[in-house]
């Protein structure tokens, strides 16, 4: 029974149906939101401060200062230690 039902989920007898549509809908939004705040995270790590608050919305950044910025992180504070703890 449960060979069947894998044979069946990847099977592509038909079209989807309109509650299969609306699952996958709902499941890609969750995965959007879910995963948005890391995407954002990593994205502005790369920013430099006068890009981070502008009232202006970007994918990417426009300027790269991400070594820049880690570098400035690692020399500013003790993250290795702070790691270690």
């Amino acid at each position: 029974a449960l060979q069947m039902s894998f044979a069946k989920l990847f099977s592509r007898d038909g079209a989807a149906s309109p509650g299969q549509l609306a699952t996958h809908s709902l499941l890609l939004l969750a995965a959007f939101v879910t995963l948005f705040p890391f995407y954002w995270m990593v994205a502005t790590s790369f920013r430099p401060p006068e890009e981070v608050f502008t009232g202006t919305f970007h994918w990417l950044p426009q300027n790269w200062a991400g070594l820049k910025n880690y570098a400035d992180a690692l020399d500013k504070a003790d993250l290795f230690v702070f790691m270690k703890n």
